[in-house]
């Protein structure tokens, strides 16, 4: 039928078609109508679920890394003479929350609270410590919630009250003498670290905590592959890292630590002629030294990532020597200190606290190189020993 044009031509040719295959084309049409509604409606529930994961995502709150600082809280009260020392000494006394582990999480949460970097927001930073069920304990956790610090993995006991340390300092404003009660912070255990840590989580360990502490929380890091920095805290402190080196990514000691690590580690010592008595060790000794305990840090041969060693040395600045990944090569640099005038110097109890979690902010939320978190780190302590506070309430304004 040659009469038949445009919209007429389906029509006749499915008739023609229906009445050749006995009606079997009309059915197969028909099933091939359903299967088309089927198909169009398994792929809309598909979207409908897919812009819902969208939306979901998008409401919920990113996974955050975690900064752990596992360390002490401390109440400090410091007291400063008006004059020359007498057998009862005039002054005034300050009281004030510190603590190593207090200070290094308090110098951390400032900077990434304060940072306008994008990667700041990927972090958060919780203190794991231990304070007694008494006010100073409820000082410490409201000041850590005030700051935006996570106290959730630390505890409060009934047994012991919450470290106190009486710090006496002279006219300069330079360490005399120390008197701590910090008992309670070997109650500090590896225990309340989270049994799955998360990629890009980091740990600080200071030596307040106790040998066996130290030692089971550097296991947990490596098995977990979660970077691990030692803080000494004292001389006498320092050696409890000596065992653990190889499973420590980071130490900052000051020198007179870093002579008590390299004598614990060394079984003479006369070629240096070093004793923790005698006057401070020349730059070519630091080196030596160093070199020593990055020598430890690098022993296992299966870790393959850069480690380093940082020797804070007061008013000379900085040195530290540092591995590569292969664990063979090492390099060093000195970084001289920023000088500060005495009359601006307030205390100086807290510069190296504010330094080494200056330096872990620059170098693990900011991925700054290590020298140039170290520069960020002695620029930090600079702020914090013109400060009364042992960290500067400024310190955010170096971001």
């Amino acid at each position: 039928n040659t009469d038949l044009d445009g919209k007429d031509v389906t029509p006749f040719l499915l008739s023609r078609v229906n009445e050749y295959s006995g009606g079997q084309s009309l059915d197969s049409n028909i099933a091939l109508i359903k299967n088309n509604a089927k198909v169009g409606a398994q792929i809309a529930v598909f979207c409908h679920a897919l812009t819902r994961e969208k939306e979901t995502a998008r409401k919920t709150p990113k996974k955050k890394h975690t900064i752990y600082v596992c360390g002490g809280s401390v109440i400090d009260v410091t007291a400063f003479p008006v004059d020359r020392m007498y057998t009862s000494n005039p002054g005034t006394c300050v009281k004030t929350l510190g603590g190593v582990g207090r200070n290094m999480s308090l110098a951390l949460a400032k900077l990434v609270h304060g940072s306008v970097s994008n990667r700041s927001n990927d972090y958060e930073t919780s203190l794991i410590t231990a304070v007694g069920a008494d006010e100073y304990g409820e000082l410490v956790f409201t000041d850590c919630k005030n700051e935006g610090i996570d106290t959730s993995h630390s505890v409060r006991l009934q047994t012991h009250g919450t470290a106190t340390c009486v710090v006496l300092l002279d006219k300069l404003r330079n360490l005399v003498a120390c008197v701590a009660d910090t008992a309670i912070l070997e109650n500090i255990r590896a225990t309340q670290l989270p049994k799955n840590l998360n990629s890009g989580d980091f740990v600080i360990l200071e030596g307040n905590l106790s040998e066996s502490t130290i030692g089971l929380i550097c296991e947990i890091c490596k098995r977990e592959e979660t970077p691990v920095l030692f803080e000494p805290v004292s001389v006498e402190k320092s050696t409890r890292i000596s065992k653990f080196l190889a499973l420590v990514d980071y130490v900052t000691p000051n020198q007179d630590e870093l002579v008590a690590m390299y004598q614990s580690l060394c079984s003479v010592d006369r070629d240096l002629g070093l004793s923790q008595a005698s006057t401070p060790p020349e730059l070519e000794q630091i080196e030596v030294m160093s070199i020593r305990v990055l020598e430890s840090m690098t022993s296992d041969v299966e870790a393959k990532t850069s480690k380093a060693v940082i020797v804070t040395l007061g008013d000379k600045g900085v040195y530290c020597v540092h591995s590569y990944c292969d664990g063979q090569s090492f390099s060093s640099f000195h970084l001289a200190a920023k000088q500060v005038k005495q009359r601006d110097v307030k205390s100086v109890t807290g510069a190296g606290d504010t330094f080494a979690g200056t330096f872990v902010f620059a170098h693990v939320v900011e991925k700054k190189s290590l020298e140039d978190s170290i520069r960020l780190g002695i620029a930090a302590a600079a702020l914090s020993i013109q400060s009364e506070e042992a960290v500067a309430n400024d310190i955010s304004s170096l971001c």
